[in-house]
Formats: structure tokens, C-alpha cells, sequence
């Protein structure tokens, strides 16, 4: 039922109210409360006395929670992502005209008299208010709570996980949850980010319906069907400063070891395949000099029927060790698809049946489907001998060299489905009852397996692949854009969904060359192979179709060599994006207007991105080679064809399957490696230095980590007059410095120049270079 239509209200039995004056205040454990009327005291109704209650706290530093509540009814389900302590970071403070909470140099104001409202703020500039839309809606005897914030104009919204549509959510109206499909709905992350430089995440498992602007010109609500409603605003002095409070809020992306940005080949999800299917595909990149760094093996690894049975199918592996043996003497980890629910038919289903395990409905009754797997039923992972069940099976697979897991992505779907075609909810064992389970499931499946594997592994070396994107997943890498369909515009949306993740905490991603789907051709492959080299992570996956380079032809094949060798030559500035990623919470990759936040023309471009803050990258999306994007203030030069570029300035350029528009910030340092064979190895020793327009007076630093991110090599530079000064610790062996578009060295303290038709390099010792110009 859709509340916004212009039709009675009375005659669908929906009564809203909207929040007006304080009646009550309460301090109590550094919250500050606030009763509120929604009512008409002097109506002759049921609800004529109407109570909202706002509860505010500091979840953490400058983020403020507004928790409202109606009647303490049914309780919001959420993820306990935050600790216990919210009132660490919480000053209150009341003047004659208002209440004043701070956190850090966020603060809200609530005005004692008149209409109540919140007004936001950090470092005294203003941010939003709630809007005259937010309401207590009564609906069929239920009670839904609704928040409405104001927008200013010019304002942008971004984030919303991976959730299809526009990559600005402006005048978008959608909901936290997407209807499923046969193969698989997306939950999205209920958190939107403005250009602002303030973010707002709705705590919040259950669907969550999002409305910018559509339905109240100048505002954005939210609400769900539940007695209580909490969100979180975090600000910061930039979106980049809010993106990073906000990754340390939720949980900072774990770092993925280095061997993981090398080549992921992938069987397909659904078509058959053996063990000689693996070795041969194995064989066919390695006859091409591609190195493998991990190898998917879906689902079909377990016989039909049987998923998730945990026992090798013996007809297609016959000796699954042996196979595991041989791919880690190549070098190749191996990862296996595992979904939360066990068919009737596994061998594991009657212990876990017997000691109850599994997901029960309202009504105490077994949640069980066929749509997925005979009989399947699902494990309860708030339930602890459950979860420790099903890890247990998962051991005795580490046990014979598996290396991690790649986590269903369709099962919570099917779940819901149940939901739908049934009534009552899902009720979990720690007491939560959820009409719609998808994202809550989702992340819990997620976390339980990813917490597990962290600690059998350790930290820094474990990687595990999900498709599920709710609250809380953030911490767990990475996160796969699965089931895109294979064209042009299937590859613009999966860099639109993950341009949306990255603003939402989540610092990787991972997606599908060629797309999921059937019907991919050797054009598409290439320009994808191209986007994938620049990518977090990437796979060769298909769902019924194999997706190997040299099936599109030799062409597509050299074209996959050539950006595997980029990417492996690459891998010291993409292994370091990766930490800062998991340091600071600032993602890979990053859409235009975080790294140009004064530039308006970056607010709306989603067909390319910055890989960290020195590559701006702008895939091709067409069949002919042409390619339109913008260029920012500054001098840039293209790193494959050394082209400079004077922004800010839109380009059109057309571009064959060896280059791409793929530029260098002016004054900055990009540190490439010693190999293009291979993704891990020692990023400090006999590494090229690029230094783009150094710009004058004007020092760049660049910071390197080993590929175990034990140690970190610096570069420094800086140009005065005619004098450039390099200064590089902490690397090993000689060092190759390259100049572009410089060709008047006059002399240096180490090293002989050598000119080129770029520019100039010098092969030094390392240490400090002087260079006279």
C-alpha cells in the first residue's frame, strides 16, 4: 500500500500524525529524552493523544543517534554493531532557547518552544533538520514511524549499497530491501551519504522504504514498519573525513592478503564440470603466461541434490586433495562456494534436524523449501551449537587445503520468498521475529564464517567473497556484484553498484568479467577485461557460461595478458590502497566528487572513478572505442599512452583494446613493482618511481607496504627552482625514476639520465637524488 497516493486516507483506515510540541525531558545516562505530541488532544479519537518519544545519544565520535520510539512497542531489529557505551562521546548543553548535544563537532539543537525539530550541525554548519513529513503513521492497527529530513538545493545523495538505479539517489523512492528474483535480490545498506559532508545510517534490519524528494519536494523520509526507528547521523569536513568516521563506526574492511588481486578464475555456477575441466582450463592460462591466484569452484564440487552436504561429489573429484595438492604447487589458493541451508538429502541434515538447528517459523513450525535443494532447511546462526555445527563442517574442509569460501548469495532470497508465500515471520533463537529476513540473515551468515575463517587464518590473510551487503558485512571482504547481465549496460551497473558501496564502508569489491550472464562477445570481454585490471577484485565467472579469455578469440587473449601484466606491475599502489582501505576506512576505489568535493561537475559522474587518489579511470562502455569523460582542474597525463591532458575539460576520445583512459594526477608519485607475472611479491625492492608535473615548492609523499603490510617504504619529492629532490626510505635495491615530459636534466648525484620520447629516467642506487634541471 503506497501512503504518498492522493486518495482517502480515512477510507484506508491510515491516520497520521506529525511530531509538535515537548511535553516531557529526561536526562538519563547521558541521553537526553524528549516526549513529543503527535496527537490532536482535542479530537475525539483513539489517537488523540498521541506520544513520540526521541531518545538521543553518541553512538560515537561526531555521530549523534536519534532512537524514536512509539508506545515502547516492537522493538527495531538491528545489528549490535556499536558497543554498549553510547554517552563517551555525548556533551549536553541548554542555552534559554534550546538543548544543544555534541558529539565532536557534530551537534543537534532542539528548539523549547514551538514545532518540534531536530537541526544538525558539525563545526557550526548546517547540515539538515527534520522535516515537517516525519510522522507517526497508524495504519491497520499498526503503528509505522516515519523520519523526513530537509534538502537543500544543490544537495546530492549517494549509497544505498548495491542497490540498482541512479548512482545519485535524488528523487529515487526504494527500499533498504528489492523484491527477489529467481536468482537473486540484493539487500542494500540502509545508509545515504551527502554531498553535505554528513551521512545517515538507519539502524535497521527489516525493510526500510527510502524516499529523496519524490513524494515531499524538499525533503527525504524513511520509515519502517515497526514501534521504533533509529538513525545515526555521522558528519565530518568533507565527504571523504565522513566516509572514514563512518567505516570506523560500522567496522573498518579487514585487509585482504595480496595474493587475492591477482587472477580469481571461477567455474560456472550451474553448468557441469570436473576435475579435468579445472586442470584444463589452469593449463590454458598458464600456456599464456597468465598466473593464477585463486581458483572458485562452485557449488556443483557437492553432488546435485546434496547442497550444502560438505562431502565432494567422488564422480567429479575422485581425489579432491590430490587436486587441492597439485593447484597449491602451482601457486593457486583454492576458494569453495558453501550456502547456510542443507538439503534433506546430506548427510548432515538428520543431526542437525534432531538438535534443532534450524529456522523455524511463528508458529514453532520447520522453514523448509524445495525451491533451492530438496527439503532445504536452513541453519540458525543466532542459535550457538548451530553455528558451531555448521563450522565445524567447514573445518574438516580447511583441514584438506581449502583456502576460504565463497558464501551463497541467492539462499537469504529464497528465505523471504518463504516469508512471502506463508505468514508469521521468521523467528531466530535470540527472540528477533522478521517479515523480511533477507539482510539480517545475510549478514549473519556472512560474519559467522568470515569471524571464523579470520581466526583460523589470521588477520591480513583472509579473504572470503559474499554477495550480501547489510549492516555490519562492511568488515567482512570482499563483496561480490554478482549476476550482471552481459553488455555494456550490465558493466556500467555493476561500476555503479560498487561506486555506491565504497561510500558505504565497504573498502572492495569484486565483480564478474564479461558479466554473469549468457551472451558476453569478444568486444564486451575486452573492455571489461580493461575495467577488471582496475577493479578492487575480479573474477573470470560465468553462471552458465565459461568466461576464458582465448573463448573470445587470441585477440581478447593478449588484450587479458596485456592488463594482467598492468595490474601485476601495478600491485605496490593497489596493495597500499588496500591498507589504507583497512586503516582509514577510505575505499579503493572512490567515485569523483570524494576526491573534488568543490567541484559540482563531479557530483553526478558514474561512468568513471579515482583508483585511490592519484588514477583516474574511465572504462569504455561502447562498441566503436569511444569514450567521453571529464577532467578535473590540473595537468594530467595518461599512464599507457603519455598523453597530457589540461583539466578541467570534457575529452572524447576513441581508444583500441591495449589503452584506456586511464590518468595520473599532477604531483604525485606512482610507485610500480619490479614483476607483471604474478601479484604477490616484494613491492619494495627494484621499484619505478613515476613523478607527474611536480608542481613547484609543492612536496608529494607516496607510502608503499610490503605484501605482507608489515613494513612500508616512503617516497618524498619536491621541486624548487630548477631542482628536484627524491627521497626514498625504506626500499631495497637500485631504483628506476621516471620523468615524463621532462627533457632537460642537466645533471644528478646518482645515476645516468636517459631521454626517451616521454621524458627522462634514471636508474640510482636508492637513498636521496638530486637532480638539476
Amino acid at each position: 500500500m503506497n501512503r504518498y497516493d492522493n486518495v482517502s486516507l480515512l477510507e484506508r483506515n491510515v491516520i497520521i500524525g506529525s511530531p509538535k510540541e515537548i511535553i516531557k525531558i529526561v536526562r538519563q545516562d547521558g541521553a537526553l529524552e524528549f516526549s513529543v505530541s503527535a496527537g490532536d488532544p482535542t479530537a475525539s479519537s483513539s489517537d488523540a493523544f498521541r506520544l513520540l518519544t526521541y531518545t538521543l545519544s553518541s553512538p560515537f565520535p561526531n555521530a549523534i543517534s536519534v532512537q524514536m520510539t512509539h508506545r515502547n512497542g516492537k522493538p527495531s531489529p538491528h545489528i549490535d554493531f556499536l558497543g554498549k557505551d553510547r554517552t563517551a562521546s555525548m556533551v549536553i548543553k541548554e542555552t534559554d532557547d534550546e538543548y544543544q548535544i555534541f558529539s565532536g563537532k557534530t551537534e543537534a539543537r532542539i528548539a523549547k518552544v514551538g514545532l518540534f525539530e531536530i537541526a544538525f550541525f558539525h563545526d557550526n554548519k548546517f547540515l539538515t533538520r527534520t522535516g515537517s513529513a516525519s510522522a507517526l503513521i497508524r495504519e491497520d492497527g499498526k503503528s509505522i514511524i516515519r523520519s523526513a529530513h530537509t534538502i537543500d538545493v544543490g544537495e546530492y545523495f549517494y549509497g544505498l549499497g548495491a542497490q540498482s538505479g541512479s548512482f545519485t539517489r535524488n528523487g529515487v523512492r526504494s527500499g533498504s530491501h528489492i523484491t527477489p528474483t529467481f536468482y537473486l535480490s540484493e539487500t542494500s545498506t540502509p545508509y545515504y551519504l551527502s554531498s553535505k559532508a554528513y551521512g545517515i545510517l538507519v539502524n535497521h534490519v527489516d525493510v526500510t522504504r527510502f524516499d529523496f524528494g519524490h513524494s515531499f519536494p524538499g525533503q527525504i523520509t524513511f520509515e519502517s514498519d515497526y514501534n521504533s526507528l533509529e538513525f545515526i547521523i555521522v558528519a565530518g569536513e568533507t565527504t571523504k573525513q565522513t566516509t572514514s568516521f563512518f567505516s570506523d563506526m560500522i567496522g573498518r574492511p579487514s585487509l585482504s592478503p595480496a595474493w587475492s588481486f591477482g587472477t580469481n578464475l571461477s567455474t560456472t555456477a550451474e553448468a557441469a564440470y570436473d576435475e579435468s575441466y579445472i586442470y584444463e582450463s589452469v593449463e590454458g592460462l598458464l600456456e599464456r603466461d597468465i598466473n593464477i591466484s585463486l581458483l572458485h569452484i562452485d557449488r556443483r564440487w557437492m553432488p546435485d541434490y546434496e547442497w550444502t552436504g560438505f562431502l565432494w561429489d567422488a564422480h567429479r573429484f575422485p581425489d579432491p586433495e590430490d587436486l587441492i595438492r597439485t593447484l597449491h604447487e602451482r601457486g593457486i589458493r583454492v576458494c569453495l562456494w558453501i550456502g547456510p541451508y542443507i538439503s534433506q538429502q546430506s548427510p548432515f541434515y538428520s543431526e542437525a534436524l534432531a538438535a534443532n538447528y534450524f529456522l523455524r517459523d511463528a508458529n514453532g513450525e520447520l522453514i523448509r523449501s524445495d525451491a533451492i535443494q530438496p527439503g532445504a532447511a536452513w541453519i540458525d546462526f543466532t542459535h550457538p551449537a548451530a553455528k558451531g555445527f555448521y563450522l565445524k563442517c567447514l573445518e574438516d574442509l580447511i583441514r584438506i587445503g581449502i583456502d576460504t569460501f565463497c558464501i551463497d548469495d541467492e539462499s537469504p532470497d529464497f528465505l523471504e520468498n518463504f516469508v512471502r508465500s506463508s505468514s508469521g515471520g521468521i523467528r531466530f533463537s535470540n527472540g528477533h521475529l522478521l517479515n523480511n529476513p533477507s539482510a539480517y540473515y545475510g549478514t549473519l551468515f556472512t560474519q559467522s564464517v568470515f569471524d571464523w575463517l579470520e581466526k583460523r587464518v589470521g588477520k591480513s590473510r583472509t579473504i572470503m567473497f559474499s554477495g550480501h551487503y547489510g549492516i555490519g558485512a562492511q568488515r567482512c571482504p570482499t563483496h561480490v556484484i554478482g549476476h550482471a547481465p552481459a553488455d555494456y549496460a550490465g558493466m556500467h551497473d555493476t561500476l555503479s553498484k560498487g561506486l555506491s558501496l565504497s561510500v558505504c564502508g565497504f573498502g572492495t569489491w569484486s565483480h564478474d568479467i564479461g558479466g554473469a550472464e549468457n551472451g558476453c562477445n569478444p568486444d564486451l570481454f575486452m573492455r571489461w577485461t580493461q575495467f577488471a585490471a582496475l577493479s578492487p577484485h575480479a573474477r573470470l565467472h560465468g553462471r552458465q557460461q565459461y568466461k576464458l579469455p582465448w573463448m573470445y578469440g587470441e585477440e581478447a587473449a593478449e588484450v587479458f595478458s596485456h592488463f594482467t601484466r598492468l595490474r601485476h606491475g601495478l600491485m605496490p599502489y593497489i596493495y597500499s590502497l588496500a591498507v589504507e582501505a583497512a586503516s582509514t576506512g577510505i575505499p579503493m576505489t572512490r567515485p569523483m566528487y570524494i576526491e573534488f568535493p568543490s567541484d559540482e561537475t563531479c557530483a553526478n559522474l558514474d561512468r568513471q572513478y579515482m583508483f585511490g587518489d592519484s588514477l583516474l579511470c574511465a572504462p569504455i562502455f561502447s562498441e566503436d572505442g569511444r569514450v567521453r569523460y571529464y577532467v578535473p582542474e590540473g595537468l594530467w597525463t595518461n599512464i599507457l599512452t603519455y598523453d597530457r591532458i589540461e583539466g578541467p575539460c570534457w575529452r572524447t576520445e576513441k581508444h583500441d583494446y591495449f589503452t584506456m583512459p586511464l590518468l595520473a594526477r599532477d604531483n604525485s608519485a606512482l610507485v610500480t613493482g619490479k614483476s607483471d607475472d604474478q601479484a604477490e611479491y616484494d613491492y619494495l625492492e627494484g621499484v619505478t618511481v613515476t613523478l607527474f608535473e611536480l608542481h613547484e615548492n609543492r612536496p608529494v609523499a607516496s607510502e608503499v607496504f610490503a605484501a605482507d603490510a608489515q613494513k612500508s617504504g616512503i617516497i618524498r619529492a619536491v621541486r624548487k627552482d630548477n631542482r628536484i629532490s627524491v627521497q626514498m626510505d625504506g626500499f631495497r635495491s637500485s631504483c628506476r625514476l621516471m620523468l615524463p615530459h621532462v627533457f632537460d636534466v642537466q645533471s644528478t648525484t646518482d645515476g645516468i639520465p636517459e631521454t626517451h620520447d616521454w621524458g627522462t629516467s634514471i636508474v640510482f642506487s636508492g637513498g636521496r637524488l638530486e637532480i638539476s634541471l
